[in-house]
């Protein structure tokens, strides 16, 4: 549609080239994470702004004139940060850390893939204990790589092989396999 959105906190807003608007709300103990255009929907990923809720997925199909969404989509326990289609599906990234009402201390990266109904765990990977997970994404020639916010040594990928089926794996290691401290962004350009 032409359109650029947007969000901060638990709002949608869209740019037409002329005019700004709110385009969208969430619940206010919602907190907007990541968008997703995906068959003439936006998909509005988001968490909790109480710690250790539910992750939901808000469908909207752009109508400015309904202040309702078209659906939800439940992706359990975590942070859903990153919303990513693969092959005309749609799949979250969500990430568990430290929950202090909990006696598991483990922190894991979870792959939820969605075809209707709720969100399906596909995947879960522990990861370091001095990690954590942000919306850092990029997405190319398929896949989705993405990466922690900090004390990390490599991307992830997020794609299928040739035979179709989906797997994530690290991929490529960042300054000569050496933890980064702290990783603001990236992207990638030819390869």
């Amino acid at each position: 549609d032409n359109i650029l959105y947007f969000a901060y906190a638990n709002k949608v807003y869209s740019w037409d080239g002329s005019t700004f608007r709110t385009a969208q709300t969430v619940p206010d103990n919602r907190e907007i994470t990541s968008l997703k255009a995906l068959e003439g929907y936006l998909i509005i990923g988001t968490r909790s702004r109480t710690s250790y809720g539910t992750s939901i997925a808000y469908i909207w199909g752009r109508d400015y004139s309904l202040a309702t969404f078209q659906g939800s989509i439940n992706f359990g326990q975590g942070d859903l940060l990153i919303l990513t289609v693969i092959d005309n599906s749609l799949y979250g990234i969500s990430y568990n850390g430290y929950n202090p009402l909990s006696s598991n201390l483990t922190r894991k990266i979870t792959v939820r893939g969605y075809d209707g109904g709720d969100a399906v765990k596909l995947k879960e990977i522990e990861i370091a204990s001095n990690q954590d997970l942000k919306n850092l994404r990029v997405e190319k020639d398929g896949k989705c790589y993405f990466t922690s916010s900090q004390n990390s040594d490599s991307l992830w990928v997020l794609g299928k092989n040739i035979n179709g089926k989906l797997f994530i794996d690290r991929d490529r290691f960042i300054f000569n396999g050496e933890e980064v401290q702290t990783i603001y962004s990236f992207g990638m350009v030819g390869d």
